[in-house]
């Protein structure tokens, strides 16, 4: 599962890359892909909060794009389904999904990336 997901996060950077000259919030979110995948290649229970941060917030951006990015959107969906199994979820950080998603939404919910 992780190659899948480390070939959907290479292609949904491709995908933004064309999008580039729109400016920092493109940029910012290759760069935040570009830290999921090495939290994939280099996983730790820290990195893992700090991905899931990642994520939600790209998704609170993303919404209005869209239809623009739907492969992005597709990635982002995933990764964190993933990271919501038992097996990979953020529960071994001490940390139940639903209370640090709140948590996130309320902190960053009109943050950029």
């Amino acid at each position: 599962m992780k190659d899948e997901l480390k070939k959907d996060l290479e292609e949904s950077k491709r995908v933004l890359e064309s999008y580039k000259w729109y400016g920092q919030m493109v940029t910012d979110a290759i760069n935040a892909l570009e830290e999921v995948e090495r939290y994939l290649i280099y996983p730790s229970e820290e990195r893992q909060v700090q991905v899931k941060e990642i994520l939600v917030q790209m998704k609170n951006q993303i919404g209005p794009y869209k239809d623009f990015v739907p492969q992005v959107v597709r990635t982002v969906d995933k990764v964190l389904e993933w990271l919501s199994t038992p097996k990979n979820s953020l529960e071994k950080a001490g940390v139940t999904l639903d209370s640090h998603e709140r948590d996130i939404d309320k902190k960053d919910k009109n943050t950029e990336i």
